[in-house]
């Protein structure tokens, strides 16, 4: 099972030949107590509502990023990052809880995090002149599209539109789930095609739809077109999320790999509008 596989890797830490070698484990995470029990060498822990050795307290979520005060072993420092989220916050206490055993000056480390522009198709926000927001990406089940719409709540009063699919030749379990997900969450969706692979697009979109009990939503089968749809159907002050292929450059159509880049595409259409409204 997972937790043993995972376990493994720190039981095994000091058959390491590294000299900095140490575990950094999220003290807020359940399975920890486990995991510190069978971890063999050194062993840091950091937390937001446990005891750690590095915490985070203070967290202010805006639309521009997040901060807070880490404190690193009973000493604060003012954290700053131009990412959204909770979870991004516990990946932050673990960057700096690895860059502590390496020894690093925590004032550059500070000045990195503030610059740091987070890792591609990971609620990527999508600079425009409009006065709507754009985000993309990756999630791809029904709990991370969960956690990914609520993360944009908090820090954005609009409607939350929600893009997404599912993916053909893979668990079709959760389909309805992710439909479920987004119908409670969203205010509204646009269900479209992620990589159909051997199957249908539409018979994938007919899973996604068996978890919708409200009429919000609608259909558009062509990604490409779904994303200008979800684009125009933005007013002042809504978020537009085109989730579940996130980093990807490509969409698989049979056995095809097809250039294809979210990112790409929205910002060439909203140059694209944006140079038609100047033109008026």
């Amino acid at each position: 099972d997972y937790l043993s596989a995972k376990t493994r890797l720190f039981s095994q830490l000091s058959e390491s030949e590294h000299k900095n070698r140490a575990a950094v484990i999220n003290a807020d995470d359940p399975a920890s107590s486990y995991i510190l029990k069978h971890t063999k060498g050194r062993a840091l822990t950091y937390a937001i509502t446990a005891q750690g050795d590095i915490t985070a307290s203070d967290i202010r979520l805006t639309s521009d990023g997040t901060s807070f005060i880490a404190t690193i072993f009973g000493q604060p420092v003012n954290i700053q990052i131009p990412l959204l989220g909770i979870h991004n916050v516990y990946n932050t206490l673990a960057a700096i809880g690895a860059a502590y055993t390496l020894g690093a000056d925590f004032d550059q480390l500070r000045d990195k995090l503030y610059t740091f522009k987070g890792v591609p198709g990971r609620l990527n926000k999508i600079e425009a002149a409009r006065n709507f927001s754009v985000y993309v990406d990756y999630a791809h089940t029904d709990d991370a599209l969960k956690q990914v719409i609520l993360t944009i709540k908090k820090v954005h009063e609009g409607r939350v539109i929600v893009l997404f699919g599912c993916g053909g030749d893979r668990d079709r379990t959760k389909r309805p789930l992710m439909g479920t997900t987004v119908c409670k969450y969203a205010d509204y969706a646009i269900i479209t095609s992620d990589n159909p692979r051997s199957e249908n697009p539409l018979a994938i979109i007919e899973d996604i739809k068996k978890g919708f009990w409200k009429d919000n939503y609608c259909i558009e089968p062509d990604r490409k077109s779904a994303i200008k749809l979800g684009l125009d159907l933005c007013k002042k002050g809504d978020v537009l999320l085109v989730a579940g292929k996130g980093h990807e450059k490509y969409q698989i159509i049979g056995d095809v790999l097809y250039p294809f880049d979210d990112e790409q595409i929205i910002k060439e259409y909203l140059r694209g509008t944006e140079s038609c409204a100047q033109a008026r």
